[in-house]
């Protein structure tokens, strides 16, 4: 800082555009993540749309058809069971 007379302090350029840049930063983490969000709740909504049109709305019956040839792993499971036990709560 940059003292001025009376005690005074002012900022120095470099200080005033170091806030500026974090200030622009900030506003683009902020707009990044709005994007961020509408883009989920879009893809959650297709989804349900896929779920309910081929699946007759039914997730279990979605999942059936979905892993019928392909095994789970225990991780898959595991997390599986993490959202059914959060659906529930």
């Amino acid at each position: 800082m940059v003292r001025k007379a009376a005690g005074k302090y002012s900022k120095t350029k470099e200080e005033q555009l170091s806030e500026a840049t974090k200030a622009a930063l900030l506003a683009g983490t902020v707009l990044a993540m709005e994007r961020l969000q509408k883009n989920n709740k879009r893809k959650d909504g297709m989804s349900r749309k896929f779920v309910k049109f081929w699946n007759r709305g039914s997730v279990a019956q979605f999942l059936t058809a979905f892993y019928k040839d392909h095994k789970l792993t225990k991780e898959e499971i595991e997390e599986l069971r993490k959202i059914i036990d959060e659906l529930e709560q």
